[in-house]
């Protein structure tokens, strides 16, 4: 504790020392969760502690099964006097680049061993800064949710870990089904959400939605991200575990949630804990990967059945082209974790990963209507899966 409270403090101490601080409000506040790349200590305000404690939870719910053998630090500070002064110093000071960033619209300012991005933040009431073993969000008012900044800090510092240690990042939804891997990939809109929300009534443990680590070793394994599941009122209503939630006045929380989602356009967020709650599924780290399932909504004949197909190897990699996101993803920025591989390497890396997982790994592709009845379509995921 005393260890990791003095790195804290030294990071804090570099910024104070530049705005000329003699001290500041500083976190008194831990919270920890074990993942697979580090142990995530959080350091935060008193009256930040139940809120964001709530918030980690529900984006991490599983047991703490795992031993990483490093640790990161992470804080949300609530200081109007000191992000103020700060803000202020950054307007008269000249920025610098970072190269191992990929984040190249953004301002970094060095102070000590420490930096500070301000104009790549959406809300301004938000300043990130770290160090080398400390990363943190400065807040000028609690009422700016800082849960959601500190979330992706520790989901930052995962997906750099993990790249710099041979994994990819790809746009894909993932599930584990009678110990195996399933890995649903996909452009946004082809489906990935609904054909999860399948596997999960089958039975299969949540990994994670939209964003998964995809690496190798001996074998091909999965990761999941800590990101909200975007549900829209199509898959809503083609899912029969959220049906029945909503057709049973059993248990209004969720039934309100569901009539949220069947009454707007708006696609609604969803933790994994909520996700957990809904399915009465486990929410699982890792998976070794034995199906890659790439989604295709068709139109027209709302009755035509379901037809799954295992694509030839240059197909898949076709297929899975586009959903590869290292080295960049377009729609994170900026990070806020030190990369240590240059860019191209990455590339280079995710291509031929993928080449591999083609010709390694099974690749179907899942071609259904919207209208397709979910027990079709869940009776041919069992097939495809050789399930009983």
């Amino acid at each position: 504790m005393e260890k990791v409270f003095n790195i804290l403090q030294r990071t804090l101490t570099d910024i104070q020392a530049a705005v000329g601080l003699a001290d500041a409000t500083l976190p008194i506040v831990e919270l920890e969760r074990k993942l697979p790349q580090f142990t995530a200590r959080c350091f935060v305000s008193p009256e930040m502690r139940d809120e964001v404690a709530e918030h980690l939870f529900s984006f991490f719910p599983f047991e703490n099964l795992i031993q990483p053998t490093s640790e990161r630090i992470f804080a949300a500070i609530s200081n109007a006097h000191l992000f103020n002064r700060l803000k202020q110093l950054c307007r008269r000071k000249a920025a610098i680049r970072f190269e191992s960033h990929i984040n190249e619209n953004s301002n970094l300012y060095a102070f000590g061993k420490s930096a500070v991005v301000l104009e790549a933040v959406d809300d301004p009431q938000f300043a990130y800064f770290f160090g080398e073993e400390c990363s943190g969000v400065l807040v000028a008012s609690i009422a700016t949710a800082p849960k959601r900044y500190l979330l992706r800090l520790i989901r930052d510092a995962m997906i750099r870990i993990d790249e710099d240690s041979g994994w990819i990042l790809v746009h894909a939804a993932s599930a584990m089904l009678s110990q195996r891997g399933v890995l649903v990939a996909g452009d946004s809109g082809a489906g990935k959400t609904t054909l999860l929300c399948h596997l999960l009534a089958l039975g299969s443990g949540y990994i994670s939605n939209d964003r998964t680590l995809l690496g190798k070793a001996a074998d091909w394994s999965l990761r999941g991200i800590p990101t909200p599941a975007r549900i829209g009122k199509g898959t809503a209503l083609a899912s029969p575990a959220l049906r029945l939630l909503l057709s049973e006045h059993r248990d209004p929380p969720k039934r309100d949630w569901i009539k949220s989602i069947v009454q707007s356009k708006a696609k609604v967020e969803l933790s994994p804990r909520e996700i957990q709650s809904a399915f009465g599924c486990d929410v699982i780290t890792q998976a070794t990967l034995s199906l890659v399932m790439l989604p295709r909504i068709i139109s027209g004949d709302q009755s035509r059945r379901v037809n799954i197909r295992t694509l030839r190897p240059e197909e898949a990699l076709a297929g899975l082209a586009s959903s590869v996101f290292t080295p960049q993803d377009e729609s994170w920025r900026p990070w806020m974790s030190h990369r240590k591989t240059w860019s191209i390497e990455l590339g280079l890396h995710a291509l031929q990963m993928m080449t591999t997982l083609a010709s390694e790994v099974r690749v179907v592709e899942v071609e259904y209507a919207a209208g397709a009845l979910p027990t079709d379509l869940e009776g041919c995921l069992k097939e495809t899966m050789n399930l009983g």
